[in-house]
């Protein structure tokens, strides 16, 4: 069985790389929008992923984005 690429884990993690990176170079309050929206996509991946965790694969992006993500909030 083929598993399927995680839906919406690839943009929880571009999501926590703009927040980290907004937040680092440019401006707060973009950094802390994109980190909001980070977090957000990245427990909607979850979710979907411990619903059947044996069809998909990515669920380490999924960590890394909210990693990145806090780490672009705070």
């Amino acid at each position: 069985m083929t598993q399927e690429p995680l839906p919406g884990s690839s943009t929880a993690l571009t999501m926590g790389i703009l927040s980290l990176v907004g937040t680092l170079v440019c401006c707060g309050p973009f950094g802390a929008i994109f980190g909001i929206i980070g977090l957000n996509n990245a427990r909607k991946a979850e979710l979907l992923y411990r619903e059947e965790p044996g069809r998909y694969s990515g669920y380490e992006s999924i960590k890394s984005a909210r990693i990145l993500s806090y780490i672009g909030i705070g």
